[in-house]
């Protein structure tokens, strides 16, 4: 933190304060100081704002706003967080006195002898800012999380100062609009329609929003409560078959979390805004909560996981009412625990809905392979972690937030016991029922309900980079088990015990001989002494532990030989899970789970198994398969497992990997036909998303017709949307590598990027496998802008920025490009965003430093 103290320091940095200012301390961004310092001093803050919104993209909107606040602060100017140049501010009043202020590092100062120790009022004129508008032709969207507000509107950008907002939109007449809050007012002339808000609930900044343009409106009246979806797809048989599930998924959601919680739903109402196209799956703004169109419009022949997934999905969102919006992180280095119990809980809801799925394992495929996809990596990092200022927040999200924590959690629940487990979260969200609290504040309330230590226990699971290593130590004669030895490792905190419980199963010939529940892990002896007719332990067997458990090489070499012996799928789903992370550490050579994997795509009647597998496959054959004869029995056992399934569900699985995995002539042209024939039909079995897809990955490979397919590809597309994205994601497959060249160098440029997911799908295709050497130009391009990409996108974009770049790379020197920006110029960068690159690079590295 820097101080500065005559305005000249201010015209030395380039920056030029209210003339009346004196003292200052500010920096860019909102700093930890800063935010506790604003929280201690400022109460009852609410937001009156008026947007003028024009229909062109290339037209200005108008804002203007009043800030309402009491205030107890000292001396020093009063730092209002507003991230725009100083030339989109026109005017400054407060409490009715005009100001001369610019910006000076992301704020405006508002001198303290223009405030009051009680009400005061700040009203700002000003051009917004759109970069966090999502402008498009016909709608816009506001995406405020993290720290993103204050670059649209001025306000105090941090999670601990709720408010009240008074929303005026003044739209084009052919637009609707929708915010937190319902709407009072439209009033409608010959150019615009005006709508007047209520006002809102209280809400962090973060968590307020609106969306204005060309949307369909669908409202129902379920169980007392009226829903509202808001959308813009053109498919009226696809809206016709989708919205009654979604309405009965969001009204169960909303009871269920009820029930549990022992509180009303907290808030006014609950719009659902369907967008194409949006940066995440969903967003859980208050009243107004953003899902992704894709995960909402189902196919006809939807998969079972797309199903289930779409109820996690608004399961996850509606937790997250009550844990994130009505009771808030102060701070964001616990945004983690909105994510976590968003999770948790969405797998619970998911579960009283489909009770004939084996929820066991659900969760275990749905988050252990992305919770290990980053703890086993150099860029692991704690579920908690620190974070100085907001501007750095959005570095904090990511699979370890996602997934690992719910796995973390539901252990406690376990351990705990989940009446005690319940009673605890009940006992948090009435005590701090529309205010904020932080981890620490939920750690003192669950240790007056345990047997053990939570802040132990929070010390290594939350606190702690890592997972734990289970390593067996035993001696097996004639089938006999003299002795068994289980140790608990964990790499990078020595001394430090991970408290779990874990099931080890020992396999017979042709059944289970016997299992052991051990619930202190600190290297005890376990009592399998004795036990005849052993061929293979199995850890983990019931999935409810989380670490890395190296299989012994007599238990792996049974394993890849009797896979199928194993009776439980829940077994058998933890075995191939911990199979494959074996293979990653390089302990199993690449081609051995590659023929593993064939057989279980061919054998497997599981469909959760059967879409772990085929999500295996693609990076077992991206990074750690060497033998050109693997490649060709994935071809084979893909489109056996598609020709053989009369279910169009399975069928469609398995065209996905074929169409990403292929690299004969003859597959490719099996493909080719196949779409030939579908996009042909007026409806197909097939999905338009679907078909689109075929055509990106065929116009790979029959670069001399890529034209063609594209073109036939897109007279089938119906929706304006689609086919905006469609067109901007064939730049990505040209057959010409000098147009291609152009296209990428059109993604350095920010005004270029601001399609988020079209970027990234974009990306993909231009590093896709096939192009591996002609790509390798784009990755030190794309690492040298990796502070702009932080600085400019969403909280995932720069983790799927570097996914993407990196997609199709395995060489060695594809490695040496990353090693050599790592020491140069990725020294620069901030440390959050090296663990994205140590993350993203990890197959990357093992490719080109394990030896199997």
């Amino acid at each position: 933190m820097r101080y500065f103290k005559v305005l000249s320091l201010f015209l030395l940095f380039g920056g030029v304060g209210c003339s009346h200012s004196t003292d200052l301390s500010v920096q860019k961004g909102v700093s930890k100081v800063l935010a506790e310092s604003r929280r201690a001093n400022l109460m009852n803050v609410s937001y009156g704002i008026h947007l003028k919104i024009p229909s062109a993209i290339s037209a200005p909107i108008l804002g203007k706003e009043f800030i309402h606040f009491d205030y107890t602060g000292g001396k020093e100017p009063l730092q209002v967080d507003f991230a725009v140049n100083s030339k989109f501010v026109k005017r400054v009043l407060c409490n009715g006195k005009e100001l001369d202020c610019k910006i000076v590092s992301e704020h405006l100062l508002i001198p303290s002898k223009y405030l009051k120790k009680n009400r005061n009022e700040v009203f700002v004129e000003f051009v917004v800012a759109d970069k966090s508008l999502n402008r498009n032709s016909e709608y816009l969207y506001s995406l405020f999380v993290p720290d993103k507000a204050r670059t649209v509107f001025p306000c105090f950008d941090q999670p601990d100062i709720k408010a009240n907002f008074n929303l005026i939109l003044d739209v084009p007449n052919d637009w609707t609009a929708v915010s937190c809050a319902s709407i009072k007012l439209v009033k409608k002339t010959k150019r615009s329609n005006v709508f007047y808000f209520q006002k809102s609930d209280l809400v962090s900044t973060y968590q307020f929003a609106f969306v204005a343009g060309k949307f369909s409106k669908i409202e129902k009246q379920v169980d007392g409560r009226k829903y509202c979806i808001y959308h813009r797809e053109k498919d009226p048989e696809k809206v016709r078959r989708n919205a009654d599930p979604i309405f009965k998924e969001v009204s169960h959601a909303v009871r269920w979390m009820e029930a549990y919680t022992g509180i009303s739903f907290p808030f006014s109402k609950y719009d659902l805004i369907i967008l194409p196209s949006f940066q995440f799956s969903g967003m859980e703004h208050v009243g107004a909560v953003y899902y992704l169109d894709s995960k909402m419009w189902l196919n006809e022949n939807a998969t079972q996981q797309e199903k289930l997934g779409r109820t996690e999905l608004i399961g996850h969102e509606t937790a997250h009412l009550w844990f994130g919006d009505m009771v808030t992180m102060k701070w964001f280095d616990d945004v983690w625990m909105k994510e976590v119990f968003a999770g948790f809980f969405a797998d619970k809801i998911v579960e009283s809905l489909y009770p004939a799925v084996n929820h066991q394992l659900q969760f275990l495929v749905s988050h252990a392979p992305k919770a290990y996809s980053e703890d086993r990596t150099l860029g692991n990092n704690p579920i908690r972690q620190n974070l100085e200022n907001l501007n750095e927040a959005g570095s904090l999200y990511g699979n370890i937030v996602y997934h690992k924590s719910p796995i973390v959690i539901r252990s406690l629940e376990r351990l705990m016991g989940k009446e005690k487990f319940q009673t605890s979260l009940q006992e948090y969200l009435r005590k701090y029922e529309h205010s904020n609290a932080s981890w620490l504040d939920l750690v003192q309330i669950l240790g007056k309900h345990s047997a053990f230590s939570i802040e132990d226990w929070s010390k290594t699971w939350i606190e702690s980079a890592r997972m734990p290593v289970y390593k067996f130590d035993y001696e097996l004669v004639d089938q006999v088990v003299s002795q068994f030895y289980v140790k608990q490792i964990c790499e990078a905190n020595k001394g430090l015990c991970f408290f779990q419980q874990l099931k080890i199963e020992a396999q017979g010939a042709n059944r289970v001989e016997d299992s052991i529940l051990l619930k202190d892990l600190n290297g005890e002896m376990l009592g399998f002494k004795g036990l005849k007719n052993v061929f293979a332990f199995i850890p983990n067997s019931d999935g409810m532990a989380y670490g890395a458990f190296l299989y012994d090489e007599s238990s792996l070499e049974w394993l890849l030989n009797n896979f199928y012996k194993i009776e439980d799928p829940l077994v058998r789903g933890s075995a191939l899970i911990n199979i494959y992370e074996n293979m990653v550490k390089g302990k199993i050579d690449g081609d051995k789970i590659g023929d593993l994997l064939c057989q279980v795509i061919v054998k497997e009647n599981n469909e959760q198994i059967l879409g772990l597998a085929l999500d295996y496959l693609t990076s077992t054959l991206l990074f750690y398969s060497k033998e050109t004869s693997t490649v060709e029995k994935v071809e084979d056992a893909l489109w056996l497992g598609f020709t053989s399934s009369s279910d169009k569900k399975i069928k469609i699985q398995y065209l996905r990997a074929f169409s990403k995995l292929m690299k004969s002539s003859k597959s490719s042209k099996k493909l080719f036909d196949l779409w030939s024939v579908e996009t042909a039909k007026e409806a197909s079995w097939i999905s338009e998303n679907d078909l689109n897809n075929f055509a990106l990955e065929l116009a790979i490979r029959f670069p001399k017709d890529w034209e063609t397919i594209i073109g036939k590809a897109r007279k089938r597309i119906k929706g304006s949307d689609v086919l905006l994205r469609f067109n901007f994601i064939a730049n990505a497959v040209n057959s010409s590598e000098v147009d291609r060249d152009k296209f990428f160098a059109s993604l350095l440029n920010f005004s270029n990027r601001k399609n988020e997911p079209w970027v990234i799908d974009a990306l993909k295709y231009l590093n896709h496998p096939l192009r591996e050497k002609e790509s390798e130009k784009y990755l030190m391009k794309g690492l040298e802008i990796l502070p702009e990409i932080q600085r400019t996108g969403d909280i995932f974009f720069p983790k799927s920025w570097l996914t993407s770049l990196l997609y199709g790379h395995k060489s060695k020197e594809a490695y040496a490009i990353v090693q050599k920006y790592k020491n140069g110029e990725g020294k620069k960068i901030a440390p959050t965003l090296m663990l994205k690159l140590l993350q993203a690079s990890d197959n990357l590295r093992r490719a080109n430093t394990i030896s199997k």
